[in-house]
């Protein structure tokens, strides 16, 4: 035997009809998009420590090629970057760091000591990025 039961109506749903005009209405994302702008702004203002970091890493492994964990470290620094940039909206930044990563993961997978050349190349890399966050944040900010 099956037993009916009532359930009470809802006539709050659906929501009451906005009457203005689509103009005249806030953009339905305007508070996603105004929380990520905030992020975004604050993502370009600490992108400098895990920049200098990058830096100290490499500037470990130029003074001794020969040291792994500067290595590995210098592959984590371009990872972060490969894995944030396009999280923020900032599609080159993921570029870049992708690149470096995938320089260092040749460079520990060969298990030789990285030449000059090849440190040179990570170098310019870093000062992309390094040069790409000073604009970014020029243009966020002006008059700041």
């Amino acid at each position: 035997m099956h037993t009916a039961v009532a359930v009470p109506i809802d006539v709050s749903y659906p929501p009451p009809v906005d009457l203005r005009s689509r103009a005249e209405r806030p953009p339905a994302a305007a508070p996603w998009t105004a929380a990520l702008g905030a992020s975004r702004i604050e993502y370009l203002h600490g992108a400098g420590a895990g920049l200098a970091r990058l830096r100290e890493r490499l500037d470990r492994l130029a003074a001794d090629p020969a040291d792994g964990e500067a290595l590995a470290g210098t592959l984590r620094g371009f990872h972060s970057f490969a894995g944030s940039g396009a999280s923020y909206g900032f599609p080159r930044v993921s570029m870049i760091g992708r690149v470096g990563k995938a320089a260092c993961a040749s460079l520990a997978a060969g298990r030789a000591a990285p030449e000059p050349y090849q440190l040179a190349a990570l170098g310019a890399l870093l000062d992309s990025l390094d040069a790409w966050f000073a604009a970014a944040v020029a243009i966020a900010a002006p008059g700041a």
